[in-house]
């Protein structure tokens, strides 16, 4: 039965949403068409709207009453979207001039970002032919040359980044919080003392596993281009901030496995046939390379109606048919909830969840039974290299979790302080958690990554997300095989349209209406536990 307090706040929301919703809805467009295009004009219709959005959630007076009815609120699904409205206008207690300086300054570093192109021996090259230099040239001059060209961007940015620091903080000091890294973890429901405990716990526990990869490829690297371990460089690695496994001596490429293929195909014929269809996404899409487009990759879902497109800049090689994978994840989920659900439930429980779901999927181009489905890669092959490719996928995944270490711990130290030397911060965590060693201290080398300039305190929802797509492998694979009473290891669910149900059901659903803990727990039997990583990480 509806309280009197529950029929005030339905009142409020529908007020909230019919103000909110169109604002979201043109947002998320403009945000599209500026990635899509690079063009100014949608920038800054994107930025107008953003601050708009942003104003609208910074009024203290909705912020006080939401402080007060939230605890008084009886119905669950009221509950819930009073907790979030709650937390998005915790996130915005700013002035209007604060506010709108901030989102000036995010679109027009993203704006540089999307429009840069790093500029090598007077030649520009994009991103994918940064990569392919890393990955395919042994002129140690050439590759560093083309290392240093995709840090360019770092001292363009890096000014407006830290005010954008200190406008953060500002923000979360408003707020009552000791800088804004510990205001976005409490307001994304995560816990900083747990993140630490992770974080160390991840640290530790693969560190001997680490040294022992690092030596083995600094062993073939060195090997590679004539030089000591040593002297190894940040630019003798197959990426510029060596997030991907290196390819050389006994680490296997598998890149000729892509080579020759349509990665639209594979990866669409893949969902369709475990039940999640993908066509529409593909269809409103941006899929390739072209001058003055945005060179990430990302989903979005324009007006949680089920508008859902990605952007792409697909080669046929195994880095985007990876990626391909890990956004259509992204898309799949967005498609998947509840499209009854109130507006603002009708969103992934959390961007770790959803971030779950792609790296999931992303994880596919190692395995092998989805490689002889999807790739042409022979039964024969496929089972031949599976204990190669299970290494492979370990390292992989090893590779980037001590990269996102080196992120995340970073963040942590820059808004804890920003005015340190954060050049000679960036290359110490660089040293601690890959390894990697360069005199590059009075450089802005850490600006040069986007996701702290313009998704700030995000890249520890990659590594939750790594932790519970590890935990969903596992509930999964028990769930088909106890229903076809087979063993763990011998479950070819590539191909089973089961597998979409246990997603749409467990996953997807829900939406927003419970919190990701929630969701976690009634999708794997379990609370979220790090130890399935860990054992993918250390091969138990």
């Amino acid at each position: 039965m509806s309280t009197a307090a529950d029929i005030e706040f339905q009142q409020f929301i529908d007020r909230h949403v019919k103000e909110m919703q169109p604002l979201h809805d043109a947002s998320c467009l403009a945000w599209w068409n500026a990635s899509t295009t690079g063009k100014n004009e949608y920038q800054l219709e994107s930025a107008s709207l953003e601050a708009r959005i942003r104003t609208l959630y910074s009024d203290s007076g909705g912020y006080r009453y939401l402080q007060d009815i939230t605890p008084r609120l009886s119905a669950p699904e009221l509950a819930r979207q009073g907790h979030l409205l709650l937390h998005a206008y915790a996130a915005n207690q700013a002035s209007v001039e604060s506010i709108e300086r901030t989102v000036n300054l995010e679109k027009s570093v993203e704006a540089d970002f999307t429009r840069h192109r790093a500029r090598v021996d007077g030649v520009e090259l994009s991103d994918n032919e940064i990569k392919e230099v890393l990955e395919l040239e042994e002129s140690e001059p050439r590759r560093r040359a083309a290392w240093e060209g995709s840090k360019q961007v770092g001292p363009q940015v890096c000014d407006r980044v830290l005010e954008l620091v200190e406008l953060r903080n500002e923000q979360a000091h408003r707020s009552g919080y000791p800088d804004y890294f510990h205001m976005q973890l409490d307001l994304q429901d995560l816990d900083v003392h747990r993140l630490a405990r992770i974080l160390d716990t991840l640290h530790e526990q693969t560190e001997r596993e680490w040294c022992a990869l690092k030596q083995r490829l600094d062993g073939a690297l060195s090997r590679r281009f004539g030089c000591s371990e040593a002297n190894l460089r940040p630019w003798h690695y197959a990426d510029p901030f060596f997030q991907e496994l290196p390819t050389s001596g006994d680490t296997q490429s598998l890149d000729h496995f892509f080579a020759a293929g349509d990665p639209v195909n594979m990866v669409s014929r893949f969902y369709n046939n475990i039940g999640l269809d993908v066509s529409a996404v593909l269809a409103r899409s941006d899929l390739y390379e072209r001058p003055q487009k945005s060179q990430h990759a990302f989903c979005i879902h324009i007006d949680r109606a089920g508008d859902v497109r990605i952007l792409c800049n697909l080669k046929p090689d195994e880095f985007w048919v990876s990626t391909l994978l890990h956004e259509l994840g992204h898309a799949t989920y967005d498609l998947g909830v509840d499209g009854s659900l109130p507006f603002l439930l009708r969103e992934p429980a959390h961007t770790l969840l959803t971030e779950a779901v792609a790296m999931f999927m992303g994880r596919l181009t190692r395995q092998p039974d989805w490689l002889a489905a999807y790739a042409g890669v022979s039964k024969h092959e496929a089972t031949t290299a599976t204990t190669a490719m299970q290494a492979a996928a370990r390292e992989r995944l090893l590779v980037f979790l001590r990269w996102a270490l080196v992120v995340v711990n970073f963040e942590r130290a820059l808004y804890a302080d920003p005015r340190q030397p954060l050049g000679r911060l960036w290359w110490h965590l660089v040293e601690k958690y890959q390894h990697v060693h360069v005199e590059r201290d009075n450089q802005p080398d850490w600006a040069s990554k986007i996701h702290i300039a313009t998704a700030p305190v995000y890249y520890q929802n990659y590594i939750y997300g790594e932790m519970v797509a590890s935990q969903m492998l596992a509930a999964l694979t028990a769930h088909l095989s106890a229903a076809d009473n087979a063993s763990r290891d011998n479950v070819p669910w590539v191909e089973d349209p089961r597998v979409g149900r246990w997603f749409k059901e467990r996953i997807f659903a829900p939406g927003s209406s419970q919190s990701w803990e929630q969701v976690v727990a009634q999708a794997t039997g379990e609370p979220p536990d790090p130890r399935f990583l860990v054992a993918s990480l250390i091969g138990a």
